[in-house]
C-alpha cells in the first residue's frame, strides 16, 4: 500500500530489463497507477487511460498476480477496485515507483503510523 499527500507519482511494475531513463508507463515494459496534473490515470506502453476514483484517494493498494498475469490497483481505504491490467508476462518484474516532489511512504499492509496522520490534518 502507498500513502500519499497531494504530489505527483507513478508506482507500479515493470521488467528487470525495462530502461533505467524513460518515464515509467512510457515504455511496454512497465505498468503504471500516476498521479499528474490533477489527473489520475493508469500508464502503459505510451497509453494513458484516466481513472475516475474518490476525490480524497489517500491510499493505493496493488495486487500482482504474476502466475496469472494481472496486475491490480485498488483504492485501499474503500477496497474499491481502480483498474487491472492483463499481462501475458515475457520476463520477471519488480516494483517501480517515480516521485516528483514531497515524499512517499510504502506501507506492507500495517496501518499507518497517528504522527503520520496527525501532520497531513495539520496542513
Amino acid at each position: 500500500m502507498f500513502y500519499h499527500s497531494l504530489f505527483r507519482y507513478a508506482v507500479g511494475i515493470a521488467y528487470k530489463s525495462a530502461p533505467k531513463h524513460e518515464w515509467i508507463g512510457k515504455n511496454s515494459a512497465s505498468w503504471v497507477f500516476c498521479r499528474c496534473n490533477n489527473n489520475w490515470a493508469v500508464r502503459h506502453n505510451n497509453k494513458e487511460i484516466i481513472i475516475e476514483p474518490s476525490p480524497h484517494l489517500r491510499r493505493i493498494g496493488i495486487l500482482l498476480d504474476y502466475d496469472n498475469g494481472s496486475l491490480s490497483f485498488y483504492d485501499a481505504l474503500n477496497s474499491i477496485h481502480l483498474y487491472t491490467f492483463d499481462i501475458a508476462f515475457a520476463q520477471p518484474v519488480c516494483p517501480t515507483l517515480t516521485v516528483w516532489n514531497k515524499c512517499l511512504t510504502i506501507l506492507t499492509g500495517l496501518p499507518i503510523p497517528d504522527h503520520l496522520d496527525c501532520i497531513e490534518q495539520l496542513q
